[in-house]
């Protein structure tokens, strides 16, 4: 059986991570810090290209209903873009975007569907202003600050965290499901 073309020029993997800062740190005469912070922007990078070519294989839509479902879909959404750059857009400052996840997550574990039952939904919860981000708490959801600890109790209409309480209030603006923002 004769080979085929490819056989005799086979495709070559891609470098590992370590291969590649290894190749920035000797080649280039960047730090080792600097060589792995640059090699993990480039896999942002790749990332972020193959998300666009391929979104639907890669990031199946998201539920349609609103609910838990959605809430832990559009959470996890989250993990996936670039968490250098992220956070400052929407307003947090270093290390805040870290704990606002950690106590949503927490909240869905505890208190999701509960907060499905009341009638929560995610602008409520996770809504941020579309352009402005945190910094237009008028259109914030209670879960999106990086204020108020763990949450200790759920009503229709409040949501208790240690000391803090946050109430909707008529007429208050609904921002978007953080998720969406800046889309």
């Amino acid at each position: 059986m004769p080979a085929s073309p490819d056989a005799a020029h086979p495709v070559p993997l891609p470098p590992t991570f370590d291969e590649r800062a290894a190749f920035l740190e000797y080649e280039c005469g960047l730090s080792r810090a600097e060589a792995e912070a640059q090699t993990r922007s480039e896999i942002r990078k790749a990332e972020t290209e193959v998300l666009a070519v391929m979104p639907s294989v890669l990031r199946p839509p998201l539920p349609t209903a609103d609910g838990l479902a959605l809430w832990r879909a559009g959470l996890a959404r989250l993990t996936s873009i670039d968490p250098d750059r992220f956070p400052d857009a929407v307003g947090y400052r270093v290390g805040e975007w870290a704990e606002v996840y950690a106590r949503a997550t927490a909240f869905l574990d505890q208190f999701g569907s509960t907060a499905e039952a009341l009638g929560w939904t995610a602008p409520r919860l996770f809504g941020v202003h579309r352009e402005a981000g945190i910094i237009r708490v008028d259109a914030c959801g209670a879960l999106v600050l990086p204020v108020g600890g763990q949450v200790r109790a759920i009503t229709a209409t409040e949501i208790r965290f240690g000391h803090l309480t946050h109430r909707e209030k008529p007429g208050q603006p609904e921002g978007v499901p953080i998720w969406e923002f800046g889309r």
